[in-house]
């Protein structure tokens, strides 16, 4: 009898499979994160008898309720998430994670003045407190659902979504959101900086609570819609001078979608808004729901001609003649 052999398909989609197999592990011990007594492989119940700390990017930390994990290494893991009533302290020199994805499910987080990576940014509930890290940047993105997350002091850029569903501000700090922007059920969003460029081609603004409170919303060269869903939004001040002539800025088509107002426009080299015929320079502007506005950017004024040198006209004192 012929040995059965796997379609090579679905031996490569196993060995995939078993490749990115995640391994869990769960903190039953207060203790620091090198410790393997720290971690078991089982539950949050144990049984024990851990004989491994959490190091690589196949593997994610669970920091469990009553608990307190001290970062004191370096771990480079796929996925952090601190339970409600449990705690990661990342205040000890010489702590730092590297994390795909962390996310806060009400539990408690600190830092000191250390270089984190982190993929995303989930944080639905308790404190997370990174004011203190040295992070640059989210390599993935950020989604806030309840209050109680602070970014890192000198965050620069969000290389990826932001999701907004809570009261909020964005660090002045952050220049650059390169992915959607979306301000979801319950979300208030305020942009303290000025400079913040949404690179993402979409803005949801996904409640009758949900706003942009304050602050200057800029957006970066591409074309843009505003979905402004159960009724009409307003954004208090719109920044278009990173637009390129030509963009557009369209608001979602109804029923489904609602009007947009901007209250103010911010502009530079003599851009401006042109939404149906109507040349804007300054707010307030309304894009109705399914319409949009184009972006002008003044033509480029050619250099005067010296008729003098083309021979067309020659001039002398007290006369100007036309030559034939």
């Amino acid at each position: 009898m012929k040995p059965a052999y796997l379609p090579l398909s679905i031996a490569l989609a196993l060995a995939s499979t078993q490749a990115l197999a995640i391994s869990s592990y769960y903190s039953i011990n207060s203790s620091n994160w090198s410790s393997w007594s720290t971690w078991d492989t089982a539950s949050c119940a144990g049984p024990g008898g851990g004989s491994s700390s959490p190091l690589t990017s196949n593997d994610a930390a669970i920091i469990c309720s009553g608990k307190t994990v001290f970062m004191n290494t370096l771990p480079s893991v796929g996925y952090v998430t601190v339970n409600s009533g449990g705690t990661l302290d990342m205040t000890i020199s010489g702590g730092v994670l590297t994390v795909g994805s962390f996310t806060n499910l009400g539990g408690t987080v600190t830092t000191g003045a250390f270089a984190h990576s982190f993929g995303q940014i989930n944080h639905s509930g308790g404190t997370t407190n990174l004011s203190s890290a040295t992070t640059t940047f989210v390599g993935g993105g950020v989604m806030v659902t309840a209050s109680g997350l602070t970014l890192p002091s000198g965050l620069t850029l969000i290389n990826g979504y932001l999701n907004v569903g809570t009261t909020f501000s964005l660090p002045a700090s952050v220049t650059s959101v390169t992915g959607n922007l979306t301000v979801s059920t319950g979300g208030s969003l305020t942009f303290l900086g000025s400079n913040t460029s949404i690179g993402g081609g979409s803005i949801y603004l996904n409640d009758p609570a949900a706003t942009i409170l304050s602050g200057t919303l800029k957006f970066s060269a591409g074309n843009k819609t505003i979905y402004a869903m159960t009724s009409a939004k307003t954004i208090p001040t719109l920044d278009i001078s990173a637009m390129a002539n030509g963009n557009t800025i369209a608001a979602g088509v109804a029923p489904t979608y609602y009007d947009v107002t901007i209250t103010n426009l911010s502009t530079a080299g003599g851009k401006h808004l042109d939404c149906g015929g109507t040349s804007y320079s300054t707010g307030p502007i309304t894009i109705t729901a399914g319409s949009s506005c184009t972006v002008v950017a003044p033509s480029a004024v050619s250099a005067p001609i010296d008729l003098r040198e083309s021979g067309i006209v020659t001039t002398r004192p007290q006369e100007i003649s036309i030559a034939h």
